[in-house]
């Protein structure tokens, strides 16, 4: 996970409506993140009698686990909003313009990829990942690179690349990925043959859209 630990993938079965009683079975087995993450049967859980996890919560967990999964295997797209989504760098808020929120649902539609967001506005993932489904972007939004530069501990010299890093190395290393920014540091070494940079003036273009589904498709 891209920030990945034990905590959070426990976390996620919570939010998935597993019992209070299977988490904490779950946790005092005490297994590893890639443990927890290999379970793929519920009868590998029913059937541990020092857990003693019923049917119901073996299904929940199962599916949750896999849901976690598949969120990091790809395809991704790495988001910036401001000079991507709209046509400035310096936006007060989350600004959406419509045509270029298309070209982005388009291609997550074409690619089936899912969002991570990358961009300033990454710790408000949920208000985010609402504003794009309104606008069209049915593209599930998965997650959100380190740190929050809305916040005050944001001290803004880690490039974003750095971020961007951080969060592929928890995924499968096959995983496909582009990355759509205005911004240089958003891609350094090998990341810059899936880096899509646009203009901030244009934003999201046709050709840039199309680069981005065949990086995404490759």
């Amino acid at each position: 996970m891209g920030k990945g630990n034990v905590a959070s993938v426990l976390a996620a079965l919570r939010d998935a409506g597993v019992s209070a009683d299977a988490l904490e079975s779950l946790e005092c087995a005490e297994l590893s993140e890639a443990q927890l993450l290999a379970i793929d049967d519920a009868q590998q859980l029913t059937d541990a009698e020092e857990l003693g996890i019923d049917a119901r919560d073996a299904a929940a967990i199962v599916a949750a686990l896999e849901a976690l999964r598949n969120r990091e295997r790809g395809p991704l797209i790495f988001l910036d909003i401001d000079g991507v989504l709209n046509r400035t760098v310096k936006a007060t808020h989350v600004r959406l313009d419509d045509d270029l929120c298309a070209r982005l649902g388009a291609v997550a539609e074409t690619t089936g990829a899912k969002v991570v967001l990358s961009t300033f506005w990454r710790g408000h993932l949920d208000y985010v990942a609402y504003a794009l489904k309104r606008q069209g972007v049915l593209a599930p939004v998965v997650g959100a690179t380190p740190g929050d530069p809305t916040g005050d501990a944001y001290d803004g010299t880690r490039p974003r690349a750095d971020e961007i890093a951080e969060y592929l190395a928890a995924c499968d290393p096959a995983c496909s990925y582009v990355i759509l920014d205005d911004r240089d540091d958003a891609a350094a070494g090998a990341m810059r043959d899936r880096f899509v940079r646009t203009d901030p003036t244009v934003g999201l273009t046709e050709g840039d859209a199309a680069r981005a589904a065949a990086l995404l498709a490759s």
